[in-house]
Parts: C-alpha cells; structure tokens; sequence
C-alpha cells in the first residue's frame, strides 16, 4: 500500500514539474512582454538646443551619474485648477555620483522623462528614449520639485554610458516598436548627429 502511495506521489510530483517546465519555457508566455508592439507617436516641441557640452553644463544645475530604478510611472502636469495640460514619464532614479550640485551620493530622486509607454504607445518629444532600467545613465539636471528633476534639453541631457557606440538613425518607416528594441536605442529622433556628438564630448570628459 505505502509502495503504491509513493508511486503515485512520484508521478504527481513530475506532473507538476512538467507543467510547470512548460510554462516557463513557453516562448510565446516568456517573449509576450517583450515581443509586444507599440506604436511609436513622436511630438516636437520648442526645445533649448544646446551647441556643446560647455553650454549644457552652464545650464544644468546638477550632473549626476546613476540608475533609473523600479518600473516607470506616469505623470501628470496639472494647471492650478487642476486641469491635465500634459503627460511626463515619472522614474525613480538612484544617484551614484555627482558631478555638479549638492545632491548626496546614493540618494533616490524623481526624474521626469520625455518618453514613456502609454495605452500601447510609445511617446516621446524629439525622439527621447526613456531609461534603460539598471544601465548606468548620465544626467543633465534642473530642479522641478521637492526631490524632483526634469531633464535639460529633453534628449540633450540624458546619455546610456553602457552604451558607448555612435547612435544609428532611427529608420523612418519604422511606427512601431518593442520594448526590447528600445532598449538598443540611447535615442530614436532626427538629429542623430548632434545627439553622437554631445555624447562623445560628455563620456570623453566624465567617463573615459
């Protein structure tokens, strides 16, 4: 009797594992999340455009080195009435070095993004990427509330320095994106060219 309750125990035990095995090793359960296509919408706005380094740092009040943390939120900037006038990505940032302001090494910030995943799109204002979540992110910084920071010139001001390959344009005819393949991008606008070269300066001076 023991023998056979010890057999059938068996049998259901590697059941379960079987079963479980396939959901783990399902490729359309483990790549739905990164597999899935979001529309890219892109918005221009009047932006400060800066020629060079030296005229970013002037312009920034902080320069701090660290990583985006935790999954992105969203939000909302309001009128004083309380009226939605636009919508900013939301990220917890972890300092890890600072470069220029009076901000402490290992504090955790609010840093407002220029790009984010919402109802199945992917916005951004003049082709920003939002972070890559733990890559090492270098950022140009102003002030924009208690413990929270907006990022100066929107894409200008935000650099992948575990990325250090010249950014390739984005193609045009491409509407559609996974979050994977944002990833392999530090930016996915138009001005490829002023984006590389702000980089090169930034990680030439801070990094390498």
């Amino acid at each position: 009797m023991n023998g056979k309750k010890l057999q059938y125990g068996m049998i259901t035990s590697l059941i379960v594992l079987a079963a479980s095995a396939l959901l783990v090793n399902n490729p359309l359960e483990a790549s739905s999340q990164s597999s899935k296509k979001y529309s890219v919408a892109a918005a221009q706005a009047k932006i400060l455009n800066f020629d060079n380094l030296t005229k970013l740092e002037a312009y920034s009040d902080y320069i701090v080195i660290g990583q985006a943390t935790g999954e992105q939120e969203m939000h909302e900037v309001k009128t004083d009435e309380g009226v939605v006038v636009d919508q900013l990505g939301q990220a917890s940032f972890q300092i890890d070095r600072v470069i220029k302001g009076d901000l402490p090494n290992n504090a955790t910030i609010t840093v407002y993004e220029d790009g984010y995943l919402n109802n199945e799109k992917y916005v951004t204002l003049e082709g920003y990427v939002k972070m890559k979540s733990q890559a090492q992110i270098l950022l140009f910084l102003r002030k924009a509330g208690d413990h929270a920071f907006a990022i100066n010139g929107s894409y200008q001001g935000k650099y992948n320095i575990d990325k250090k390959s010249f950014e390739q344009a984005f193609p045009a005819n491409v509407n559609a994106i996974t979050e994977e393949e944002l990833e392999q991008y530090d930016y996915i606008g138009d001005n490829v060219e002023h984006f590389n070269k702000l980089k090169a300066e930034a990680l030439n001076k801070y990094i390498e």
